[in-house]
């Protein structure tokens, strides 16, 4: 049960479980668009905080990789620091494949050079808009395969315009596909999901939130979201003229729509959901409505499933969650 506002925080262990690693700091990326050494200091001081345990990779384009080396104090053997590096970003199919092999070859130094002091375990790949997303895929596998990258796993963005309906069925189906004959000792390819920006056109509707988490629960594809998401549960921003969505919305709907199968009214209902106290969280589980999840399945939903999103600040989402009543205790 969600503690009363007024009164101290504490952590219920569904919290605790159900934001482990959840925010991946995006701090170099609009709307907070911080300076690269602004970015470095803050992803440290909350590595170091009492909230470290929320704390996902460091998001940076690969073209940025190399300056990060005026930095490369933060780095230890003892607490490696984590990316999750955008890759192939911009332009079309026509030099997919070599905008690809260029940032490839980026991270594999980047890697080179600081050995066990970094990982990158994440790589963020946009696709283009022409092509179809097996095209994409096949483009994008093709270039992991080449530069032995394929132990790092790759989360896979369609283009959003007006054929969004197709395109992310399509992609949940190749992902499928991949997922089939794919090296099992590989991680599978993943699916991008964003969930707004910092123009009212990039916030989906709930509908097509919806759509995403059930095509790619009903594929087996894990997903992670990124953009828009500072607030526990889903509001209107009058200043932006939009409906924001919530990461109790978004990652809760995926929860629990992988532990109960749900159909896409279910997860509707959880992503239009605006009472913070509608979600549950106690020591045993997490519940939205009717439906629940226990603690270990809980940690397998995230695991198998709903990942993380990135955020361009970490400190709304945490003053968010004590507006709600609930606090990380250290």
């Amino acid at each position: 049960m969600n503690p009363n506002p007024s009164s101290s925080l504490s952590t219920p262990a569904a919290l605790s479980h159900f934001m482990a690693g959840l925010i991946d700091y995006a701090g170099l990326f609009p709307p907070a668009r911080l300076a690269l050494p602004d970015a470095v200091a803050t992803y440290a001081r909350h590595l170091g905080s009492d909230h470290a345990q929320i704390v996902g990779p460091f998001v940076i384009p690969a073209s940025r990789l190399a300056d990060l080396d005026v930095h490369a104090v933060v780095f230890s053997t003892e607490h490696p620091w984590q990316f999750s590096v955008l890759v192939g970003r911009q332009g079309g199919m026509g030099d997919f494949a070599e905008r690809l092999r260029t940032d490839l070859e980026r991270v594999a130094r980047f890697e080179k050079n600081y050995g066990d002091a970094v990982r990158v375990p994440a790589l963020e790949i946009r696709l283009p808009a022409d092509g179809t997303p097996a095209e994409a895929l096949a483009t994008v596998r093709g270039a992991l395969e080449q530069a032995n990258a394929v132990t790092i796993r790759a989360y896979l963005e369609p283009h959003r315009d007006g054929q969004w309906a197709e395109a992310v069925p399509a992609l949940a189906q190749a992902l499928q596909d991949d997922e089939a004959v794919r090296d099992p000792e590989q991680p599978p390819l993943a699916f991008k999901l964003r969930c707004g920006g910092i123009e009212p056109e990039l916030f989906p509707s709930v509908e097509e939130v919806a759509l995403a988490i059930d095509a790619c629960r009903r594929a087996g594809v894990p997903f992670k979201a990124t953009a828009g998401l500072h607030e526990p549960v889903r509001y209107d921003d009058s200043q932006m003229g939009v409906t924001r969505h919530g990461f109790f919305n978004v990652f809760g709907a995926g929860v629990l729509a992988w532990e109960h199968r749900l159909v896409k009214s279910e997860i509707i209902a959880i992503l239009n959901e605006r009472d913070p106290n509608a979600f549950r969280f106690d020591n045993a589980g997490f519940a939205h409505g009717t439906r629940a999840i226990g603690l270990t399945a809980l940690d397998a939903a995230r695991t198998c499933f709903a990942h993380s999103f990135g955020s361009c600040n970490i400190d709304e989402p945490m003053e968010g969650l004590a507006r709600v009543g609930l606090g990380l205790d250290e």
